[in-house]
């Protein structure tokens, strides 16, 4: 009796012991399973973190975006050694690129040279600046010494705007619309460097009037027909100056005096009208609904009772119909033709797009025979609706007129590309 119990104890010991290593099996796998999901999600931080720490960024030489990382870092924890010695060779290496190529500017002796010395010195003085927001005792590790750039920066200043100025003006006496634009660059930098220098406001104007490609957009009629006078109005009438660009402007009328470098010409070819279409669909809708109650019989005709003697009714039905006519009214208006990109320079057609808009009449009408009843929840939305009349060409023609308008529309902000 004592081994019978004895060796039942050691079964059931055994079993707990293989339910234990299963369950911690199981877990183990959930931890895996989880683990493999997320995987590519934290490698993915992982690399983000890595491209964007201190070491990585003076690796690839962005030395400069290294200082501004480890400044945030020192400011959050000073006592970060690690972040003091990066920071200590990120800051040497990225103000030695700047007096580098400062002194290889001034060398190549270039009169075009002294905007980007400017911005170099302006650069050395920003990241001074930014360093000098740790406390002293770093400063003291990294060895920081301070330098004045003031002078530098406005002797780089003056040099640039008067070198700037002057070849913008030299760029405008030519007259051309590259140079003007140029011209426009060159008097950017100036404001940068000096918000009211000389008439620096009077030239930019100028450089835009030059530069500037002047549009016009003008309707031809190819359809050998007249059109009708609201019509011509409609397609005439299109607002493009929210699509006008620094140096692209947009008129839809011919300004007296101006000369035109490009046409946009909306040329109509088609105008069509389609007959009225008045079509027909007869078909039959049913339903089988309760129509009272009826015995139960058995196969000699006797009335079937119940248990308690009670005579067994079930429901009886009927089939209901109603004859249905549907009325589609149809109409249709399409007004289409090309959108020619011309140049008036040299009267060459440099792109053409074909455009097209389509104005739909339709409606639905029914006419029920029977017992309405049996008609389908479309149908019965459709009972009241009678047949109208048809709209009248003219009507139509402008409907299409006006989906025209914004189908030419979105087409020249699409292609914008071709006219800069």
């Amino acid at each position: 009796m004592n081994q019978k119990v004895g060796n039942s104890i050691k079964y059931f010991n055994k079993k707990e012991k293989d339910l234990k290593k299963r369950s911690i099996f199981s877990k183990s796998n959930n931890h895996n399973s989880l683990f493999i999901l997320f995987l590519p999600i934290i490698i993915f931080f992982l690399l983000i973190g890595s491209c964007s720490s201190p070491v990585h960024l003076i690796q690839k030489g962005d030395s400069s975006k290294a200082v501004e990382v480890l400044v945030k870092r020192l400011l959050r924890n000073p006592n970060h050694e690690k972040s003091i010695q990066s920071l200590t060779q990120a800051y040497q290496i990225a103000n030695q690129k700047d007096d580098d190529k400062i002194k290889s500017l001034k060398i190549s002796g270039q009169p075009d040279i002294w905007y980007d010395v400017y911005l170099h010195y302006s650069d050395l003085q920003k990241r001074q600046q930014l360093v000098q927001t740790l406390s002293p005792e770093i400063l003291t590790k990294i060895g920081f010494e301070q330098k004045t750039y003031d002078s530098d920066i406005v002797q780089a200043k003056q040099k640039a705007a008067t070198y700037l100025y002057a070849h913008a003006k030299m760029l405008l006496e030519k007259n051309e619309l590259e140079s003007a634009r140029q011209a426009y660059s060159e008097l950017e930098k100036v404001k940068d460097l000096f918000a009211d220098y000389k008439d620096t406001d009077a030239l930019m104007r100028q450089a835009i009037i030059i530069g500037t490609n002047y549009v016009l957009f003008k309707v031809e009629n190819n359809t050998y027909m007249p059109f009708p006078p609201p019509l011509d109005n409609i397609l005439s009438n299109i607002s493009l100056s929210e699509l006008d660009k620094r140096f692209v402007n947009y008129d839809t009328r011919r300004v007296v005096g101006r000369n035109y470098d490009y046409v946009i010409q909306l040329e109509v070819q088609n105008i069509s009208v389609s007959p009225e279409h008045d079509d027909k669909n007869h078909f039959t809708e049913s339903k089988k609904v309760q129509d009272g109650w009826e015995y139960v019989r058995d196969k000699s005709g006797e009335v079937v009772k119940d248990s308690t003697g009670k005579v067994i009714e079930v429901p009886k039905y009927k089939t209901i119909s109603c004859y249905v006519t549907e009325i589609h009214q149809s109409k249709s208006a399409n007004i289409s033709g090309y959108l020619n990109y011309i140049n008036e320079h040299n009267n060459q057609m440099i792109n053409s797009t074909p455009v097209s808009a389509k104005s739909v009449f339709h409606h639905v009408s029914v006419i029920c025979n029977g017992d309405m009843s049996a008609c389908s929840e479309e149908t019965l939305s459709l009972v009241g609706s009678n047949v109208v009349p048809f709209p009248p060409n003219i009507e139509m023609i402008m409907d299409a007129g006006r989906k025209l308008k914004e189908v030419v529309k979105n087409t020249i902000w699409s292609d914008n590309y071709l006219i800069e």
